[in-house]
């Protein structure tokens, strides 16, 4: 199983920089997957994937890509738990936060697409992740609705002006209150155990309300710029 998991978490960390990193080279991500040669890469990964890597990183079947990873995203959900207690939790009062945002609507299974355009229209604008933070709103449990009814917003903070030429992307708001955040480090892809936390024994234990707003995440820092196990994701749940 964990000669497995090694071979699935290389090739996702590789997926992910060739889905999301057009910067780095075919080259540098097959030697940091552990080949020698650009060649031999592309034969393992079209023989996993589907696809060549300048295919995948041009055009990305994600649906082959998701069967692909499916060992590792099994293996993840069955033994790398995580347990958070109350002292992980902080409450604390933000400020508003004027985003830019693009909606990804449907089959979470799609949700790469919208993440590259989002990326390109951040890189075209200036709105880079180093200089403006990063933020996820979730409007709805993809376990708990039609893949036809999930939203989720990919949001940038920044005070831009949003026109016409911004295809797809809309001004908004994540408004100044109260929340409960709480830290995860390590693989965000699932961050559905820490909102489990957050809902089933946080809240109750708390004797808070929550205020009309969903949940949120800032991307800290993220992979694949950092290794998964560095990446730190703050959870925030906002309360009257």
């Amino acid at each position: 199983m964990f000669g497995t998991m090694r071979v699935c978490s290389a090739y996702w960390r590789a997926s992910w920089r060739l889905a999301y990193r057009g910067n780095v080279s075919v080259t540098e991500i097959a030697l940091d997957a552990g080949y020698e040669a650009p060649d031999s890469f592309a034969r393992a990964f079209r023989q996993r994937m589907g696809q060549a890597p300048s295919t995948f990183r041009e055009r990305p079947d994600w649906s082959a890509w998701a069967a692909a990873m499916a060992p590792l995203t099994e293996a993840r959900s069955r033994i790398m738990t995580r347990n958070f207690s109350i002292n992980d939790v902080s409450v604390r009062k933000e400020a508003d936060i004027p985003v830019a945002f693009m909606s990804h609507e449907g089959s979470p299974e799609r949700l790469g697409e919208t993440i590259r355009r989002f990326i390109a229209w951040r890189k075209a604008s200036g709105v880079r992740a180093a200089t403006h933070a990063t933020y996820t709103i979730f409007h709805a449990d993809p376990d708990s609705v039609l893949p036809e009814d999930y939203r989720i917003d990919l949001a940038a903070a920044t005070n831009r002006t949003i026109t016409l030429a911004d295809e797809g992307v809309e001004a908004g708001l994540i408004p100044a209150g109260r929340c409960a955040v709480l830290r995860v480090i390590g693989n965000s892809d699932n961050l559905r155990p820490a909102a489990e936390f957050l809902y089933g024994t946080w809240l109750p234990a708390s004797g808070e309300e929550l205020r009309d707003f969903p949940l949120y995440a800032q991307r800290v820092t993220f992979f694949p710029d950092v290794p998964e196990h560095e990446a730190v994701t703050d959870l925030y749940l906002p309360l009257k």
